[in-house]
């Protein structure tokens, strides 16, 4: 929360105590009633929140990181406690991850199960999260997303973001967490730029904005 006001900060901060007194009252109730170890329990956001970084509020205003990374956590009988995955995964994957856990995956939903990462390691071919926030025309003059739609590709070290009017943007992440240091128009980075890009493109397909 570096660089937000100390007035949101508090409200944040609020809000995060509410949230974990109400999933402490869930578990609890799966202790009093004797099914913690017969229950999946998994934490999860739809989206993030901006809370004035890039001068923006809310969400769907951009897909900078701050409104795309979202908690996850998978709690239950058998699951590697303590076990912490920093490799960036999509909630897509999480119907797939159930019905694993269950041992009743069909394959019905394409998505590779996070259970392979709960090894420590990372399959071959590991998907990249796909994010995509359409035009709200009309909205806070300062949003990206006033002026078109964005879609993005999250890589384990770099975040690649298209415009539909404004164009691309590239951040490295793990270095640079507020994502201020765009490296679209680093010549050292043009490499990984068409590679995110053309995995973009072959996830969405081309070209990438209809």
């Amino acid at each position: 929360l570096a660089g937000i006001p100390d007035h949101r900060r508090r409200v944040y901060a609020a809000m995060v105590r509410s949230v974990d007194r109400s999933v402490g009252r869930v578990l609890q109730a799966l202790r009093d009633e004797g099914l913690e170890d017969n229950t999946i329990v998994i934490i999860t956001s739809d989206h993030g929140e901006s809370l004035g970084e890039h001068g923006l509020l809310q969400h769907s205003a951009s897909l900078y990181r701050q409104e795309i990374h979202v908690p996850l956590i998978v709690w239950g009988a058998g699951m590697p406690e303590g076990r912490v995955i920093d490799t960036p995964v999509s909630t897509t994957a999480l119907p797939s991850t159930i019905l694993q856990l269950l041992d009743a995956n069909d394959g019905t939903f394409p998505s590779q199960p996070l259970t392979k990462l709960f090894g420590g390691n990372v399959p071959p071919g590991w998907a990249q999260p796909i994010s995509e926030v359409a035009q709200f025309a009309g909205a806070a003059e300062q949003n990206p997303t006033t002026y078109g739609e964005m879609k993005s590709v999250v890589g384990d070290q770099l975040q690649y973001m298209v415009h539909e009017e404004f164009g691309e943007a590239l951040y490295n992440w793990r270095d640079d967490p507020q994502e201020t240091n765009n490296l679209a128009d680093d010549p050292a980075s043009a490499t990984a730029l068409d590679a995110s890009k053309s995995y973009l493109e072959e996830m969405v397909g081309a070209p990438i904005f209809k």
